[in-house]
This record gives structure tokens, sequence and C-alpha cells, in this order.
């Protein structure tokens, strides 16, 4: 089992509920996991997804979109990151983990 904190922005705009609402769908339809979404813009969630699987899954089959959201999925235990969206410091994104995928 995984465990995975996920980190996110919906910009503001006409359909920022829908796709608020289907990206917290997707989270809360973690296989075989415990999910935490108490706080906004922020879960913590057990799954048996790997990583870049977890974070796929969230990005494309949720309706956020890819040049106005941020998604970023963080695997604490083995310092993994995987970054989604228009994401404006990189660099400083990158210095905090060992591994880092941003796309």
């Amino acid at each position: 089992m995984y465990e995975y904190a996920i980190s996110f922005t919906i910009k503001s705009d006409s359909s920022y509920s829908h796709r608020y609402d289907s990206l917290m769908e997707q989270i809360r339809a973690t296989p075989d996991g415990k999910v935490w979404t108490e706080t906004t813009s922020f879960a913590l969630v057990s799954s048996s997804e790997a990583a870049t699987a977890f974070a796929n899954r969230l990005y494309f089959q949720s309706d956020i979109l890819s040049d106005k959201d941020i998604l970023i999925v963080f695997d604490h235990h083995n310092g993994i990151c995987i970054a989604r969206g228009p994401i404006e410091f990189p660099a400083t994104l990158r210095s905090h983990f060992s591994q880092i995928s941003i796309a």
C-alpha cells in the first residue's frame, strides 16, 4: 500500500465547481484506499496504485484543465513527486524531491 499527499489548485472560473467535484470524485474513488479530505485543496490517501498510475488517473479521468489547474501527488515515504499543470516555479519544487516528474 502506498501513502500519498495530494495538493491541488483549481483556477476560479465558471466551471470551477464542476472541475473540483470531478477531481474529488476521483480522489475518493481510490481502490482499496483510505482517504482523508477534511481540508481544502489537500488530501491524504492510502492506495494500491503506484504513484504515476495514481496521479494519471486523478489528472486524466477528472475534468481538471491542464492549462489552468495544478495537481501534485507526493509519495512522502519515497521522496517521489508528480506534478501536473502550469507549475510556475518548477526549479523550487524540484529542489525538495529526489524523484520528480513535472508535466
